[in-house]
């Protein structure tokens, strides 16, 4: 999902990749400029983690 591990101050703490932090970034201001002409959106999302940080094998 392009985040990655990084150790700072001895802890470590879950970062995200800049192409991601950008592609996002370009996402939201075509969706204001959209919203702003008029434009309706349905967003439909199917997205999980578990608990434990694995996937479900079936």
């Amino acid at each position: 999902m392009g985040f990655e591990w990084k150790k700072t101050d001895n802890r470590r703490s879950l970062m995200e990749r800049n192409d991601i932090v950008i592609a996002r970034s370009d996402f939201l201001m075509e969706y204001m400029k959209l919203k702003a002409e008029g434009y309706e959106f349905v967003f439909l999302d199917e997205t999980w983690f578990y608990s434990k940080g694995k996937r479900k094998i079936y």
